[in-house]
């Protein structure tokens, strides 16, 4: 009797992952054998390889004891210095994602990469010494993104110590990564533990968002609002309310500046060379940006 594809399949993976080589007769149910042999290599990635046991302390899929025993069978640093770097990269280019980080990071040892899933990229990092984090992250953004060409966003963790703890410190990486990505004008690199006013609006209903909308700006200006107005008042912001800095950072005259700044001022009310409409407008587009990106 001649083997399914499917099963014939299933045996070469056992015996390349485990050096087992099973023999199946041809009285066997082979439905019924591909799905056992299916749940054994299951069972035995998720103990005896790096990568599932990874992304199962990722995911929370590990208590916290047998993540100390696993990870001693690893090889791993136990109780020593740790950071997460999580990086969002179109899917298609994880694969030289990885070969820059690999170059970046010549001692193999201290790194360890792994896929969660969709768009992200996972980077483990024992420090040898104390560095720098938030110019190390800085670094892998910009090389990536010169020597591949590709945009990159990448957040950063505290320091940690325990396996168990890396669930937690995922999930706030991640949240670093949305907020940022939506709420944070010029940057690619976002620290997980400075998530900012951010964390207040997510989560807000839309009802909230565009009843505080209609009150700052009224429909009429949401309507007119131009990317050039928003770089205007970001850059404005961002540079701490000050013209000159402004005017040179966008190449522009100062009066031109002023101008622009007094038409926002015209059909808005709201004067942003001022601090307290400065914070209100601030919000204001980011609840804008916010609504955006949730729809």
């Amino acid at each position: 009797m001649e083997r399914s594809e499917q099963l014939e399949k299933s045996l070469t993976e056992l015996e390349k992952l485990t050096g087992l080589k099973l023999t199946i007769t041809d009285t066997v149910d082979e439905e019924h054998s591909v799905t056992q042999i299916n749940a054994m290599l299951k069972a035995y990635k998720e103990r005896y390889n790096k990568e599932d046991f990874l992304l199962s302390l990722l995911r929370g899929k590990i208590r916290d004891k047998e993540a100390q025993k696993r990870g001693q069978a690893f090889h791993l640093n136990a109780e020593g210095d740790k950071f997460l770097f999580l990086l969002q990269a179109k899917a298609e280019s994880h694969k030289e994602v990885e070969t820059v980080l690999k170059q970046l990071f010549p001692t193999r040892t201290s790194i360890e990469i792994v896929y969660p899933g969709g768009e992200e990229v996972a980077l483990l990092y024992y420090p040898k010494r104390k560095e720098d984090i938030a110019t190390l992250a800085h670094t892998l953004a910009d090389t990536i993104n010169m020597e591949l060409m590709i945009k990159v966003v990448v957040a950063y963790s505290e320091v940690f110590t325990k396996y168990e703890e890396l669930h937690k410190v995922y999930e706030k990486c991640q949240l670093a990564l949305r907020l940022g990505t939506v709420f944070t004008f010029g940057s690619n690199v976002f620290p997980s533990d400075q998530l900012g006013v951010g964390q207040l609006i997510d989560g807000l209903s839309p009802e909230k968002c565009h009843n505080f909308l209609d009150e700052t700006f009224g429909e009429e200006f949401i309507a007119e609002l131009t990317e050039e107005m928003r770089i205007t008042a970001n850059t404005f912001l961002q540079n701490n309310l000050n013209i000159a800095e402004t005017a040179r950072g966008l190449h522009m005259h100062r009066n031109t500046l002023i101008y622009r700044l007094e038409q926002i001022q015209k059909k808005t009310g709201l004067d942003i060379r001022v601090f307290g409409d400065a914070l209100t407008f601030k919000v204001g587009m980011m609840v804008l940006d916010y609504l955006e990106m949730e729809r």
